[in-house]
Order: structure tokens, then C-alpha cells, then sequence
């Protein structure tokens, strides 16, 4: 006689495997090196990005294995960390170099002006022989050969020879300045007063003192 089994009483019957051993429960993956580059990539926030390189690489290693989430993730936000904490050492190094820089530019000016001031006390040394030259010449300057002759001797503070030229009833002592290049916007300038001698006039010689003799006007 066959009796009826209830619907809800019944039950599926396990599979039977013939000759194999039942197979072990499935065990859910776990990538701990993205977990950890992970971690390290939110505590990196806290630390302003420092740590956001070591974040960056460990999250490179567990992109290497399943699953990959948080790996991506971490990755994400190192890479963020890691370019604001690359642009803050580009711009201190940009900083750091143009305070470097005017500093230097401020020491140049410091010396320039230290040797502007000795260059001002040589020039009037030179101007000294120059005023010696026309008080015993009736006011006049020697020729510009005799002139440069008696000036570039005298060197200024950059150690370049000063310039005799003349400017009207004026004798100029030059100095070529900070670029070492005469005629421009930092040269130096001293004059003085005094009659410029004629071409044609009779060459003045330089007597064994050093102090030119005056034109022999009987030529």
C-alpha cells in the first residue's frame, strides 16, 4: 500500500558522490595587501599625504590579486594624497629658489654699492691729477692720449681702468660701472671744469715725473 507523503514534509536528498570525497565549503577570498594599502591610503589623509607614496605602492601590490576593490580604491585616493604632497614640494622648491635668488641679487647690490663708493674716491684721485695737470696749464687739459694716459691708471672698484673724455668745456673721468661696459645706464661719472686743448696744437710730452709739460706755444 503506498502512502502519500506531504508536500512540505518532503526533502531534497543531498547529492551522493561516487568515489570522490564531498567537497570543502566555499571560503570567501580575502586580499589583505589591498586592505592594508587601503588603510594606509585614509590614514594618509590625516597625515596631510605623507604617507600617501607607501600607500600608493602597497596598493600597486594587491591590484595583484582577487578581489581588487579596495586596492583600486586606495590606489584612488594615494594618487590624490600623492600629487597635492608633489605639488607642495614643487612649489617650496620654486619658493626656496626665488628667495635664493633675491638674496643673491640683494648681496650683488650690497657689493656693487660698496664698490661704486670706493670707484667714487679713486675717481677723484684721478680728478686730483687731472685739476694738478690744468691749474698749471692755464686751465687747460692735456689731449685726450695724455689725459687717458694720466686716468687709466686708476682702476675702479670691479678692477677695469677708468675713461678721460671731454663734454664741451668739461673733462669726464669714467667708469665703466657693474656690467663693465662703458656708455651704458650704470656708469660712473666725475667732471671738472677747464679748457680743451685745440687740435693741431703741439703734442704734449710726459716729463720723467709723470706730470705732462705744458704746449710750447713758440711752435
Amino acid at each position: 500500500m503506498t502512502f502519500h507523503v506531504p508536500f512540505e514534509y518532503r526533502r531534497k536528498p543531498p547529492p551522493i558522490y561516487i568515489g570522490f570525497d564531498t567537497p570543502p565549503p566555499r571560503v570567501r577570498q580575502r586580499n589583505r595587501t589591498a586592505l592594508l594599502g587601503f588603510l594606509f591610503s585614509i590614514f594618509s589623509i590625516f597625515t596631510l599625504g605623507v604617507l600617501s607614496p607607501l600607500a600608493l605602492i602597497v596598493c600597486l601590490f594587491g591590484l595583484k590579486k582577487r578581489p581588487r576593490g579596495l586596492a583600486i580604491a586606495g590606489l584612488v585616493i594615494s594618487l590624490l594624497g600623492t600629487s597635492i604632497i608633489g605639488s607642495a614640494i614643487v612649489g617650496g622648491s620654486i619658493a626656496d629658489a626665488r628667495h635664493r635668488e633675491r638674496m643673491h641679487q640683494k648681496r650683488v647690490a650690497k657689493l656693487n654699492r660698496e664698490k661704486e663708493a670706493s670707484t667714487m674716491k679713486i675717481m677723484s684721485e684721478s680728478l686730483a691729477e687731472l685739476k694738478q695737470w690744468r691749474d698749471s696749464h692755464d686751465g687747460y687739459f692735456p689731449d685726450l692720449i695724455t689725459a687717458n694716459m694720466l686716468t687709466i691708471k686708476f682702476e675702479d672698484g670691479w678692477g677695469q681702468a677708468l675713461r678721460f673724455e671731454t663734454e664741451g668745456n668739461q673733462g669726464l673721468v669714467r667708469s665703466a660701472g657693474a656690467d663693465g661696459k662703458f656708455d651704458t645706464r650704470d656708469d660712473l661719472i666725475q667732471s671738472i671744469e677747464g679748457k680743451i686743448v685745440e687740435v693741431g696744437r703741439a703734442s704734449i710730452e710726459v716729463s720723467t715725473k709723470g706730470v705732462p709739460n705744458p704746449p710750447d706755444d713758440s711752435e
